[in-house]
């Protein structure tokens, strides 16, 4: 799960800082220029080498994507 102050980057997308909060639909994220609102659903958030979804067509949320 992807906390408070983690470190991301947003795939397919020129976004990459630190997690400063959080609601149900979106992360605010701190990047070098300004904050950026992202919205969860439709996007992969990348954090320590693990990727998550942010919510998928089918509604899950947060699910871990593993390679295997």
């Amino acid at each position: 799960m992807i906390n408070i102050g983690d470190i991301v980057s947003v795939k397919g997308k020129k976004i990459k800082g630190y997690v400063i909060y959080e609601t149900k639909n979106t992360l605010y994220i701190k990047t070098k220029d300004a904050i950026k609102i992202v919205p969860k659903k439709g996007n992969y958030f990348i954090s320590n080498k693990k990727i998550y979804v942010g919510e998928d067509l089918v509604g899950r949320i947060w699910e871990r994507l593993d390679p295997k």
